[in-house]
């Protein structure tokens, strides 16, 4: 499924956008300068409309578009500008979700998080996922919940049930949307949370503070 995507009668889209000069055409059309789009409006071509206002949105984010605090701010003040939250289908609604949490995990302020095991000395716990499955060596898991510290990775499934990497061993990591897989010479874990990218981002994020 394509992002930000809508279709309409081709011969009523081509009529509309000879209603619109070319100064706010979607190629031409700065940030500042959306709202004066809504003087085109026509019931008549209230499809091609819509249409026009996702052509918008999705030419500037193809080329804008990154994991950076101020453009995510910026994608949803376009989404707010152009009228179309009410428009976006569940999946892009879930990708808008996703962009905000790769941000909050990328520039969060780290704060210290209260866990059900111990840690160790000088051990501090930033963040908390949830876990929908792991593999360690042969062995599979379901359920629990992911921790991220400045010296571990814990996949915590009870109390009598958990399991800690040292994060300065762990030099080979695997990502893609399914799982995240790393590996040391003693064994090699596999698992996958709600956001995978997320908790990726999480993990770079300490190894840069942390073991830069």
């Amino acid at each position: 499924m394509k992002l930000f995507v809508r279709n309409c009668n081709e011969k009523e889209y081509q009529a509309f956008l000879k209603t619109i000069p070319s100064e706010y055409n979607f190629n031409n059309l700065s940030f500042f300068n959306i709202r004066k789009i809504f003087q085109f409006y026509d019931y008549k071509y209230d499809q091609a409309f819509l249409k026009f206002r996702f052509d918008i949105f999705r030419n500037w984010f193809k080329f804008n578009f990154r994991y950076s605090f101020s453009l995510t701010n910026k994608l949803d003040r376009i989404l707010t500008l152009l009228k179309i939250k009410d428009h976006l289908t569940s999946y892009e609604e879930e990708f808008v979700l996703h962009a905000f949490s790769v941000m909050f995990a990328k520039e969060r302020n780290l704060k210290k998080l209260l866990v059900p095991f111990n840690l160790q000395n000088n051990e501090y716990v930033y963040f908390k996922y949830k876990l929908v499955s792991v593999k360690i060596g042969n062995s599979n898991f379901n359920n629990g919940e992911i921790f991220i510290s400045n010296k571990n990775i814990t996949f915590y499934l009870d109390e009598k049930n958990f399991f800690t990497f040292n994060l300065n061993l762990l030099d080979n990591f695997e990502f893609n949307s399914k799982e995240i897989k790393f590996w040391n010479k003693e064994t090699t874990v596999t698992f996958s949370s709600i956001d995978n990218y997320v908790v990726y981002v999480s993990l770079l994020r300490i190894k840069r503070i942390f073991y830069a």
